[in-house]
């Protein structure tokens, strides 16, 4: 955050932010809200420092694309690019968050297809494995009423109901009022996962979250059947094999108006060059080579060359080790059911 922020803020002497916009505005807010008070070391903050109850400016939230959640979460991203160099300041609560559905009229028919299936794929995360039998209740009805939010979006994108539900349904996600029962958070590892297309295509968060989602259901199933059986038949009523009900979830997404692949080859050699490689021997199933051909992994244990950013990236977006670590590569799973070299997921 440049300096500048700060000069400004002294010489008209603010005593209020308000941060309308999409996550990277309201994350900003937080930032300026918060280093306004600390700005010796504000970065520190960012790197991992605790700012949970110390002093900030007041600051009001209003999101103007719903389903990031900012507006009630506590995490603050930042970027610094001259030396390249990122994290999150997790502890910076916003006093107030306004919540008003005609601020996202102005987005087209594919970003708003995406508010409600990123909404709906942050709040699944967080029901997933839940055993709390209120809190998974509850989780379940904001995820249906979501889902028939978006569709009533597709055919009429002014009504305003359905705009507040979604807007409702992104802030609930991150308010750490569902998933109380988790023993699990495996479900949660959707978010580490939906860093690999990021890298290998350059899409974005929304596009990779949600077009990962029905596959790494699939995949999970393997080990968390009967939660994963129960969340398709409870959120959806799709009963019967998961596969199934995994296809039959890509392809309500699509018909609400997004795509549900990715564009392009991501052969070896490309993949090696992203720094994201093929795991050995993690699982079974592997070929001649010592590859499992058809699951794709970020590879930390294999990969001696990560340059020091992004080692940096995975250790402070994910909090797991980097180079060396032998449990990192069994928290990617698969993408795609066909061969790597054949990546249209």
């Amino acid at each position: 955050m440049p300096s500048a922020v700060y000069t400004k803020w002294h010489q008209l002497q603010v005593e209020l932010i308000i941060g309308a916009g999409g996550a990277s505005v309201m994350d900003c807010a937080k930032l300026v809200a918060f280093g306004a008070c600390h700005e010796a070391d504000w970065w520190d903050y960012v790197k991992g420092k605790n700012p949970y109850g110390l002093k900030k400016l007041p600051l009001i939230l209003m999101p103007t694309y719903s389903s990031s959640g900012s507006e009630y979460g506590l995490g603050a991203v930042s970027v610094d690019s001259q030396p390249d160099d990122f994290g999150t300041a997790f502890g910076i609560p916003a006093d107030y968050a306004v919540l008003v559905p005609k601020y996202s009229l102005s987005l087209g028919k594919e970003l708003t297809a995406y508010t409600g299936l990123v909404t709906l794929v942050q709040l699944s995360a967080s029901v997933i494995g839940d055993k709390n039998p209120v809190s998974y209740d509850a989780g379940i009805s904001i995820i249906r009423n979501v889902l028939k939010a978006a569709k009533q979006l597709a055919v009429q994108p002014d009504d305003l109901d359905a705009r507040g539900i979604i807007l409702y349904g992104a802030s609930i996600a991150t308010s750490g009022r569902l998933g109380i029962g988790k023993a699990e958070n495996y479900s949660y590892d959707i978010y580490e996962l939906e860093f690999i297309p990021e890298v290998l295509f350059g899409a974005s968060y929304r596009k990779s979250l949600t077009t990962l989602f029905p596959r790494f259901l699939k995949e999970m199933a393997a080990y968390h059947e009967a939660d994963i059986r129960g969340y398709f038949k409870d959120a959806f009523g799709y009963a019967g094999d998961i596969s199934e009900s995994a296809d039959k979830m890509t392809a309500m997404f699509m018909e609400l108006g997004i795509d549900m692949y990715f564009d392009g080859s991501a052969d070896e050699e490309r993949i090696r060059e992203k720094q994201i490689g093929f795991c050995r021997a993690c699982y079974g199933c592997a070929d001649d080579n010592g590859y499992q051909p058809s699951v794709l992994y970020l590879c930390l244990q294999n990969l001696s060359d990560w340059t020091e950013k992004e080692s940096r990236y995975i250790s402070d977006l994910y909090g797991i080790g980097t180079r060396g670590d032998e449990t990192a590569c069994e928290k990617y799973f698969n993408l795609t059911q066909r061969k790597p070299c054949h990546f249209r997921v």
